[in-house]
């Protein structure tokens, strides 16, 4: 739409003669901005959670399929003396 503000994505490759001369370029572009958009909105999400767990009076624990915990929160170490 006119008057909007769009993310690009562009991939361009020199086009050569038979000397290995450029003599154009062949771009291509395509409009990401829904994609780019969504991203954006995931990265709100996740920071917001990050900010509630890290905040939370409770004690947070997340443990993976492999039963390693990639997060706990600061109330969570200082309940288990975890570092």
């Amino acid at each position: 739409m006119k008057g909007t503000r769009r993310w690009l994505e562009t991939h361009a490759v020199p086009m050569r003669n038979e000397r290995g001369n450029i003599i154009s370029v062949l771009g291509v572009t395509r409009d990401i901005t829904v994609s780019k958009t969504a991203l954006d909105e995931i990265r709100d999400s996740e920071d917001k959670r990050r900010l509630i767990m890290i905040g939370a009076l409770d004690a947070i624990i997340c443990i993976d399929s492999n039963g390693h915990i990639p997060f706990c929160n600061p109330q969570a170490g200082f309940m288990f003396g975890w570092n």
